[in-house]
């Protein structure tokens, strides 16, 4: 139970909140049961709204974030909070609110190499295997399944989902004098800054000399695959199946759309946006822009906040 007077202030502080409707808001002492989706919402909870609602007849929640353009229409038992950025208003209020106390403790069934160093408030989720010498940091949770190779440094605050893979060699080989492929060894490791979350089934390989950096609150979605030496710049975003060959290496904000690839050895400049399914052949020097296409070509320069 969330006492709606609390979010009031919250997002007042946060500066998200414009204005209360007062006409309909009559009790700041009312309390909010929890979070509903617009589309389903249910009695008493707490939903936003994109776009100014024209019609409530099946809204059922207790207060809806609205942009600040809402008109003060709602029925007098719904309260209308307009913030100039409902979405993040909303979910600020989640993670500030929601009951979801972070996980800590580790399973049974995990497996803890030797001279492993753990934060506090540390999860290792079942059956996940945590390599030798690997460094965790506080608050992180390891969830079940998932595999870190001895060496691997994971920074505060990251969430690691079910059956990503950590630190296994990147795919290197070499021609010997019978022209037979012979493994190129691979002795880097892998460091992941802070508040980084991998989708489950991700693959992070570790370096072949030097470490695979993923930079800090970079969000990798799952299957996405990143080759070893690839450096990601803070803040991108890796949506489900990209694929970062090896040696890329992207600046910082960078958001790549489901199914692209960038080819190896190329690199990305700040706030490049690669769009569903492109294949990027040629470094993209240029900031704010963004990139479509096989080969991927810029379509369209991103004014710059």
């Amino acid at each position: 139970m969330i006492e709606l007077v609390r979010v009031i202030d919250f997002l007042a502080g946060r500066k998200l909140l414009s204005r209360v409707d007062r006409q309909s808001f009559d009790c700041v002492d009312g309390i909010l049961s929890g979070f509903s989706p617009l589309s389903a919402t249910r009695e008493g909870t707490l939903s936003w709204s994109r776009q100014p609602i024209s019609d409530w007849s099946d809204i059922r929640a207790g207060a809806v974030i609205c942009p600040e353009e809402q008109v003060s229409n709602a029925p007098g038992e719904i309260s209308i909070l307009r913030s100039p950025d409902p979405r993040r208003a909303f979910f600020e209020v989640v993670s500030r609110f929601a009951d979801s106390q972070g996980k800590s403790g580790i399973a049974p069934s995990a497996v803890i190499g030797e001279n492993v160093t753990l934060g506090e408030n540390v999860f290792i989720g079942p059956h996940a295997v945590i390599g030798e010498s690997c460094v965790i940091g506080e608050d992180t949770e390891i969830h079940a399944n998932v595999v870190v190779y001895p060496g691997v440094h994971i920074g505060k605050r990251c969430r690691v989902f079910s059956g990503a893979v950590i630190g296994a060699d990147g795919f290197g080989y070499f021609k010997d004098e019978n022209d037979l492929y012979r493994k190129i060894p691979h002795i880097g490791g892998v460091e992941i800054g802070d508040d980084v979350e991998i989708g489950a089934n991700a693959c992070i390989d570790k370096g072949c000399l030097d470490s695979t950096v993923i930079g800090e609150n970079c969000k990798i979605d799952n299957f996405c695959h990143i080759a070893h030496n690839v450096r990601l710049g803070k803040n991108s975003v890796l949506t489900a199946g990209v694929i970062l060959c090896g040696s890329v290496q992207t600046g910082a904000n960078c958001w790549l759309a489901p199914g692209s690839v960038v080819k190896d050895g190329l690199s990305l400049a700040n706030n490049v946006l690669v769009g569903m399914n492109s294949v990027v052949y040629r470094s993209v020097r240029k900031s704010n822009v963004q990139v479509v296409g096989n080969p991927a070509k810029i379509i369209k320069v991103m004014d710059e906040e």
